[in-house]
């Protein structure tokens, strides 16, 4: 059975030229919206949905361990499912659809997590690619073994909380090294850098949805900000603690008995 196929166009995302740290930055954007350049850029993904996805196993037990666990080879499987690609195609639709925004990666690391799919047997070279300008190019697609394997561990990662660490929480676990001031004034920095990064995607989700791109497919936006919004809540509350004058008080009196221990070499 031929399986039924839903096809449209996402949009490169428009982001501010802000540079640095958690900058999005696809195209120039414009006040009407996504740019001419952008709209070039439009790139056309297959999702397909059939009967034999009821065929694959049903996820494993938490604790299985991955043959390959990168996060990387998730999309790269993903990417396949529409069809065989070279490594560099595959790259560049991750950049077209915002996916490098994402998952951590190089070109390095992802000629890596493709020669580990092709040994784990998920993956299979199907053609070397020659043209004039450029060297041999090697086609991949994906094997039964990886389709199964990429429909079970998105099953796994939708329906079970996987423990995660963030850095911003080991810096919480160690706040009060800092004095209560000092901690307000960069948690007041954080809160305008969580601003800034909340309206990029707004723009984002913005400029897709006027290409009419379907809202299942910006649902990790969506996501990133429902967190970001509730980080700030959290942190606003956050700095009204630490300001607090009991909390002042105790603070100072804690760092007062440490500098006596240290002064006495207890």
């Amino acid at each position: 059975m031929r399986p039924e196929v839903f096809s449209f166009s996402i949009p490169a995302p428009c982001g501010r030229s802000r540079q640095g740290r958690g900058a999005i930055r696809r195209d120039i954007g414009t006040s009407r919206g996504i740019s001419e350049r952008a709209r070039k850029q439009l790139v056309g993904i297959d999702y397909s949905m059939s009967a034999n996805y009821a065929a694959t196993t049903m996820p494993k037990t938490p604790d299985a361990r991955r043959r390959v666990a990168n996060p990387l080879a998730l999309a790269v499987m993903a990417d396949l499912t529409t069809g065989p690609k070279h490594p560099y195609d595959m790259a560049r639709r991750f950049k077209q659809t915002g996916k490098d925004r994402h998952i951590k990666y190089n070109h390095g690391s992802l000629y890596m997590v493709v020669e580990q799919l092709k040994k784990a047997g998920f993956i299979a070279k199907q053609k070397a690619v020659r043209d004039s300008q450029r060297p041999e190019r090697t086609v991949y697609a994906l094997t039964a073994d990886g389709r199964r394997e990429v429909h079970d561990w998105m099953r796994e990662l939708v329906a079970r909380p996987q423990r995660e660490y963030p850095i911003f929480l080991v810096a919480l676990s160690l706040l009060a090294m800092l004095p209560p001031k000092e901690t307000v004034d960069l948690l007041g920095q954080r809160v305008e850098a969580l601003a800034e990064e909340v309206a990029e995607i707004r723009d984002t989700v913005r400029s897709a949805t006027e290409q009419d791109v379907p809202w299942v497919f910006l649902i990790e936006e969506e996501y990133r900000l429902a967190t970001l919004k509730t980080e700030q809540r959290f942190i606003k509350d956050l700095m009204e603690s630490l300001g607090a004058p009991d909390y002042v008080r105790k603070w100072n009196e804690w760092n007062a008995a440490m500098q006596r221990k240290t002064r006495s070499g207890a």
